[in-house]
């Protein structure tokens, strides 16, 4: 699981929700007892609200009590360092035959 920025997930989402953070989704939702279908990336979460952005930049806020449906398109996104490869430290050559040597 990525790390997730504070600044974007408030602490009382539910436990599930943050796990979209930055995901490319498409949501099936029910507001009002009407079906609706709509895929974006979803950009803000918190205990009411779930900000989907779309590619043409729309933004829709969609309740979270109206979600039932979640489809991950595409991973989420890392943020911030997480977004950062690291790689080992390789040991300078002269480093590297002693420790040949000692084996």
């Amino acid at each position: 699981m990525t790390e997730i920025d504070s600044d974007l997930v408030s602490p009382a989402a539910g436990h599930y929700l943050p796990r979209f953070l930055s995901a490319q989704v498409t949501i099936y939702y029910h507001p009002a007892g009407g079906g609706l279908t709509d895929t974006g990336r979803v950009t803000y979460i918190d205990d009411s609200w779930l900000e989907l952005t779309k590619e043409n930049k729309d933004i829709l806020l969609i309740p979270v009590t109206a979600i039932r449906l979640v489809k991950v398109l595409d991973s989420a996104r890392l943020h911030g360092e997480s977004a950062v490869l690291l790689r080992a430290v390789e040991a300078p050559p002269d480093e590297r035959r002693k420790q040949l040597g000692r084996e």
